[in-house]
C-alpha cells in the first residue's frame, strides 16, 4: 500500500525528485523550442539571402574538412619514414644533396625524440625541443625553460595541412637528381 502511494506522488510530480524531474523536463522543451526557432530563422535566412548562406556554407565544409585532414605526428612519422627510405633506393651520384640533409636533419632530431607537433586545429605545426621527452633534467622539466611561443619561429621544421607535410614534400620533389652531377 505504502509503495503505490510513493509511486503516485512520483509521478504526480509530488516530493523532491519529482519536482526536479519536472523541471528538467520543462527545461528539455524550452531548449528544444529554443533549437527548432533557430532553425527555422537559419532556414529563412537561407532562403532571403541565398549567396551568402552559399558562402557561410562552403567555409564551414572548408574549415571541417581541413580539420578532419589535419595531420598527426604519427603520420609525419611515417612519411619521414617512406622520404628516408625513398633516399636510400636512390645511388649516392644521383642523390639530390638538399633533399638528403633535410631529411637527414629530420631522422637527426626524431631518433633524440626532440620532435613535437603543436596542433591548431587546421593545421599543424612541427617543430623541435630542447630535450627528448624522456629527459628528466630540471631544465627540460621546469616550464620556465621550456621552449615559448616566441621561439617557435626558430624551430620549426615543418607545416601540415590537408593530410601533407609541405616542408618535407618540397624537399622530396626531386629527391632523385642531383644538381651538382650536371656541373
Amino acid at each position: 500500500m505504502a509503495a503505490s502511494m510513493k509511486l503516485r506522488m512520483w509521478k504526480s510530480g509530488g516530493g523532491f525528485f519529482g519536482r526536479q524531474l519536472q523541471k528538467l523536463g520543462e527545461y528539455l522543451k524550452a531548449l528544444a523550442l529554443d533549437y527548432k526557432n533557430v532553425a527555422k530563422d537559419t532556414v529563412s535566412d537561407a532562403k532571403a539571402r541565398p549567396i551568402k548562406a552559399s558562402i557561410y556554407l562552403i567555409a564551414a565544409a572548408s574549415l571541417g574538412y581541413a580539420a578532419h585532414r589535419n595531420p598527426s605526428l604519427e603520420f609525419f612519422n611515417q612519411e619521414l619514414c617512406e622520404a628516408s627510405n625513398d633516399l636510400l633506393l636512390v645511388g649516392d651520384r644521383t642523390r639530390n644533396l638538399q633533399s638528403n640533409n633535410h631529411v637527414q636533419m629530420l631522422l637527426k632530431y626524431r631518433s633524440k625524440n626532440m620532435i613535437r607537433r603543436q596542433n591548431f586545429v587546421f593545421f599543424s605545426l612541427i617543430w623541435y625541443d630542447n630535450y627528448g621527452s624522456e629527459v628528466s633534467l630540471y631544465n627540460a622539466n621546469c616550464k620556465h625553460l621550456s621552449v615559448g611561443w616566441l621561439d617557435l619561429y626558430d624551430r620549426y621544421l615543418d607545416v601540415g595541412v590537408l593530410g601533407r607535410w609541405l616542408f618535407l614534400e618540397k624537399a622530396m620533389k626531386d629527391y632523385d637528381i642531383n644538381d651538382e652531377e650536371f656541373k
